[in-house]
């Protein structure tokens, strides 16, 4: 029989995420799974430091970006922790790479044995470049639960 011990669940705050929350959260109570909250900073450090460098972007203002999207990650994790307090929950805020990439890392490192997380139903030349969650989906080592 599969036994669910950990459940990651990926947020970057958008509405599409926190569509995922209430499934995630419901498997991790029913099997009395730890939940894994996980938000991948989004800013393109090497590219920022590379163009403040050249003078084109401050080094100031890249430190603000990662400041501020710091603090908004530290902002969703906190209400994810909120809304957990009757299981046992924590939260990774990943700082390099790609969100999949950081996402499958963390995953395997963690081993956990199901990944949660929203997609936002790409069609078109969307669905063509691809999403962070059908990259997940199809390289994760364990069941992914994409929640529409």
């Amino acid at each position: 029989m599969w036994k669910v011990k950990k459940v990651l669940l990926t947020s970057d705050g958008s509405s599409h995420a926190e569509k995922a929350y209430g499934p995630a959260i419901k498997i991790a109570k029913d099997c009395n799974s730890e939940l894994i909250g996980v938000y991948v900073l989004e800013i393109p450090r090497l590219d920022a430091v590379a163009l403040a460098d050249t003078n084109i972007v401050s080094r100031e203002l890249v430190d603000v970006m990662e400041r501020y999207e710091l603090a908004r990650a530290e902002k969703i994790m906190g209400k994810l922790k909120e809304i957990t307090k009757d299981i046992n929950f924590r939260s990774i805020i990943a700082r390099d790479g790609s969100p999949s990439d950081e996402i499958l890392e963390i995953a395997e490192k963690e081993g956990v044995d199901l990944i949660v997380m929203g997609t936002k139903g790409f069609s078109g030349t969307q669905r063509l470049i691809g999403s962070t969650c059908s990259a997940v989906v199809n390289h994760a080592t364990c069941p992914v639960l994409a929640v529409r």
